[in-house]
């Protein structure tokens, strides 16, 4: 089992939850990844206030970076202890743990870290969190807040 934000109703941060969930083993062609830092942007907002529509129960988040934990039987050139990044269209990754398709992920260069990674790898990135706190990822709701008091006040948010 691992902990993943999930969403079960549109609103505001306080519709986020911090839930226990299901990992599967990976299948044949498929990657567990222990993830170590995680992007949050405006797209996240989108999605949880409903501007972007997505069936409910749903995960939030799009990309993410972290150590292979286990790779499936048809995997090559991906074993575990690789560090990862990926940014995906299906929200999911505001969780501890993620099982994703092998060919979706790219391997992080050495000399760079999973938490450059993953606040690099789209251009929209605005802010990262790390995995691996007492509350990990509590953080992302926070930046959310963070970002939508901002917006409010009349500060400009780069793309």
């Amino acid at each position: 089992m691992a902990k993943a934000i999930r969403l079960s109703e549109r609103g505001g941060p306080e519709v986020l939850k911090w839930q226990q969930v299901e990992v599967a083993d990976p299948q044949a062609d498929k990657v567990l990844l222990r993830q170590t830092a995680v992007g949050v942007n405006f797209a996240d907002v989108y999605l949880r206030t409903g501007l972007y529509p997505q069936p409910l129960p749903s995960g939030i988040g799009s990309e993410a970076a972290g150590v292979v934990a286990a790779v499936g039987r048809k995997v090559r050139g991906i074993k575990p202890g690789d560090h990862m990044v990926y940014s995906l269209p299906l929200p999911g990754a505001y969780a501890e743990q993620r099982v994703l398709a092998a060919d979706k992920l790219l391997k992080i260069p050495s000399g760079i870290s999973d938490e450059q990674a993953a606040a690099s790898l789209i251009r929209r990135k605005l802010v990262r969190v790390h995995i691996g706190q007492r509350y990990p990822l509590a953080q992302a709701a926070q930046a959310q807040r963070d970002l939508e008091s901002r917006r409010t006040i009349g500060s400009t948010v780069l793309p």
